[in-house]
């Protein structure tokens, strides 16, 4: 698992049927600091504390077309949940909580953003 959390970009494909996207939605929308995006569908961004997301999204919702904040970014379709880790280590707990979920829920193939296989890796 370490490994994975590591990575920059790591993208989780079911290895049988579909990612429920309404219980990972479900689940992501327990965790404190979480921006659901406005105008991406089943986009979310993790952030440290409450100050900047209140910033960012205020930004975010005055001009859609600005670059995402520099955070923990999830994208979660039928077939995909995408990671973007490039914001740093600082964001590994909220990393690992998304993690954990999808060990716990699903069979997965694990690639980097570089097409590395990390699905020996997915695991606790």
């Amino acid at each position: 698992m370490e490994k994975i959390l590591e990575q920059k970009e790591v993208r989780f494909s079911p290895l049988n049927g579909d990612f429920d996207i309404a219980s990972i939605n479900d689940m992501i929308g327990k965790v404190e600091f979480v921006y659901r995006d406005l105008y991406v569908e089943n986009l979310f961004m993790f952030f440290l504390d409450e100050d900047s997301m209140k910033e960012a999204v205020k930004y975010r919702e005055s001009n859609h077309n600005i670059p995402l904040p520099n955070v923990f970014i999830v994208k979660i379709t039928p077939k995909e949940v995408y990671f973007n880790l490039h914001a740093g280590p600082k964001f590994k707990p909220h990393a690992r909580i998304v993690l954990e979920y999808l060990i716990k829920n699903y069979n997965c193939r694990v690639k980097s953003g570089n097409g590395e296989d990390l699905t020996d890796d997915f695991c606790l």
